[in-house]
């Protein structure tokens, strides 16, 4: 999976058009707003427990 974080950290600074605070500023945000995202999905998603898969086993549909 691509990191887009460390895309979009890469194109701010190869972009001379940005410059000082702003810079800083953006990419706090890019920071934030990544962390955000990875944190909901998390949230959303979860993680389910090999035991918890196995309780939901049947004949046929077995997971060995």
């Amino acid at each position: 999976m691509k990191d887009y974080k460390k895309v979009l950290l890469k194109g701010l600074e190869e972009s001379n058009d940005i410059k000082g605070e702003d810079r800083e500023d953006i990419k706090e945000s890019i920071k934030d707003i990544y962390s955000e995202v990875v944190e909901e999905l998390d949230n959303r998603l979860g993680l389910v427990s090999y035991t918890h898969l196995r309780a939901h086993e049947t004949a046929a549909n077995l997971v060995c």
